[in-house]
């Protein structure tokens, strides 16, 4: 697949790991003020513990997407789904919209992450790959400290825009990094550098539905997340 994307814009890739280690560094410390002011504290580590296991989950039928359809499609998928958790964070009214909003920020960001792991390795050499990842983990250096700090400011002004200036910020630098993997894309069809695509299959929709769901482990995920979830009054 390194052929596939013959360059990478590391800068934007740069950014978005910084956009993400920032908003959870700011989310992460807001979240018992926020479950505070819907009086359902004791939450917190309900809503925590169910986003991880949600986002654990994402990553097995995402590296199917990823294989079977290509690396933009399922980085749009999960800058989408970051960005609408994003969006019902900001909007809430109740712990149920905030409790959901988690989990599909849970799904996006962790998913992005993945993507972003998977280019980093597709568009660097075996021989470079850890410095690589070194740089575009980077980030979280900052994120550490500054997240706390700009956390306690959104607090003392208004939380929500604390999700709600992410939710312009994301799309912002996402959506470039959709077009410029999909330009990559292209290029490398038009060299010849990607396979021919496949004839089409002749399945009907029903057929389809249950190919998709072997393919993208849908079993195993839904495995995986009960068991998750079984082990959740232990921890």
């Amino acid at each position: 697949m390194r052929s596939s994307y013959p360059f990478a814009d590391t800068n934007r890739m740069w950014l978005l790991y910084f956009i993400n280690g920032f908003n959870q560094s700011i989310t992460g410390n807001l979240a018992p003020f926020i479950t505070s002011e819907f009086e359902a504290h004791s939450l917190v580590p309900l809503i925590q513990v169910v986003s991880s296991i949600m986002g654990a989950a994402t990553y097995m039928p995402l590296a199917k997407i990823l294989n079977l359809w290509d690396r933009w499609v399922g980085f749009a998928l999960m800058a989408g789904s970051a960005t609408l958790g994003l969006i019902l964070a900001a909007s809430c009214n109740g712990i149920g919209v905030y409790c959901a909003s988690q989990v599909f920020y849970s799904i996006g960001f962790t998913g992005m992450t993945f993507c972003i792991d998977v280019i980093t390795a597709d568009t660097s050499t075996l021989k470079d790959r850890g410095l690589a990842y070194a740089f575009t983990s980077s980030p979280y250096i900052i994120t550490a400290y500054a997240g706390p700090a700009a956390a306690a400011k959104f607090y003392a002004k208004n939380w929500r825009w604390a999700y709600g200036a992410f939710a312009i910020i994301l799309p912002f630098f996402a959506v470039p990094m959709v077009g410029i993997l999909n330009y990559a894309k292209r290029q490398a069809k038009a060299k010849g550098l990607l396979p021919p695509a496949p004839p089409k299959s002749g399945r009907t929709f029903a057929q389809s539905c249950k190919h998709y769901f072997i393919e993208f482990d849908g079993q195993c995920s839904f495995l995986q997340y009960r068991g998750f979830h079984l082990l959740k009054p232990i921890c």
